[in-house]
């Protein structure tokens, strides 16, 4: 409740639409294609109708962020990291995941978001059959448009993770 809290007070638009039924009915079982499911249906609140992504409604917006459900802004987020042109989707080693980009966190600028949602449509049936998951759409996306990602040092999250055995013990993963 305080993330909550504190988005709706430092954004412009906060949008949680984890208590839409409607939407969760459309999500097959399958994380990555929910999550492009949510994407989408965050996206085309900016849509004029007219397949155009114009901001009509919303003038002031710069940049889109998505930061999934088990992380949370640390002190080492700076926005000013994130304010420019560029869009935010860090690459995962090679070693980690190869031909992945990291999910969790990512930022797309309000000049790139017509490339973004073009590559939700055209990699949909990829992600919605399992062949890809998002970290892998995600790396093919910023493949396919060159120039238009900007990898960050530090991302400045966290992510509390539940390890295995039963009964899980938690720890913080920091990302920098």
């Amino acid at each position: 409740s305080d993330e909550i809290s504190y988005f709706e007070n430092n954004c412009d638009l906060f949008i949680n639409p984890s208590n839409d039924n409607e939407l969760a009915e459309k999500i097959i079982n399958r994380k990555s294609y929910g999550e492009k499911t949510y994407l989408e249906y965050v996206l085309a609140l900016l849509d004029n109708n007219d397949q155009e992504y114009n901001y009509t409604n919303f003038t002031n917006v710069k940049h889109i962020f998505k930061v999934g459900g088990r992380y949370f802004l640390n002190e080492h987020f700076d926005y000013n990291n994130y304010n420019h042109d560029y869009d935010n989707i860090n690459i995962h080693s090679p070693n980690f995941y190869s031909n992945a980009c990291n999910s969790s966190c990512f930022k797309i600028s309000k000049t790139n978001i017509n490339h973004f949602i073009d590559s939700l449509k055209l990699y949909d049936s990829d992600v919605k059959s399992g062949r890809v998951d998002m970290e892998r759409m995600l790396y093919r996306h910023i493949h396919r448009i060159p120039g238009i990602t900007k990898q960050l040092d530090v991302l400045g999250m966290t992510c509390l993770c539940a390890i295995a055995p039963i009964p899980p013990t938690y720890e913080l993963i920091t990302y920098f």
